[in-house]
């Protein structure tokens, strides 16, 4: 067994902006990746590399600083809110609205104008599925009544 004198500098990482430079187009943002060595500042002089795999016993001469940090990928909503007179209120409304992939339609309308006063409303609709198969399915769907001003 060989046996090194020293202390540990570094636990070298590849960064996530480096992952994300080099993989694929639209890979999304990456966390990063812990490497296979740890650099040790020997006694004796220099710095060596260890293979993590290769570490079979490790003695603290003052007990280990225990401190150590990751990062990880939440998803988290953020909200600006643009307060009126520049100071925060202690609470303020706020609304959401989010599109999920599922089973939904999209009317759209033709308005025809026949050139002697007057005009024909068509209603058109796009069915999307983005859920499952359907077969045999009878679907209602409903709008609300267009109004002009």
């Amino acid at each position: 067994m060989v046996t090194y004198g020293g202390t540990i500098v570094a636990l070298p990482q590849r960064s996530g902006k480096e992952l994300e430079a080099t993989s694929p187009p639209n890979s999304g943002q990456l966390l990063p990746q812990q490497g296979s060595v740890v650099l040790i500042k020997l006694d004796a002089g220099g710095t060596k590399a260890v293979e993590i795999s290769n570490i079979r016993d490790v003695t603290f001469k003052d007990g280990p600083k225990t401190t150590a940090g990751s990062e990880e990928l939440r998803n988290l909503l953020t909200l600006k809110l643009d307060w009126a007179d520049g100071k925060p209120a202690k609470q303020a409304d706020v609304g959401l609205m989010y599109v999920q992939l599922g089973l939904r339609w999209i009317p759209s309308y033709k308005v025809v104008i026949d050139g002697k006063g007057g005009a024909a409303v068509k209603l058109e609709g796009t069915l999307v599925n983005e859920l499952c198969d359907l077969d045999d399915v009878a679907a209602n769907l409903v709008i609300g009544v267009p109004t002009s001003p």
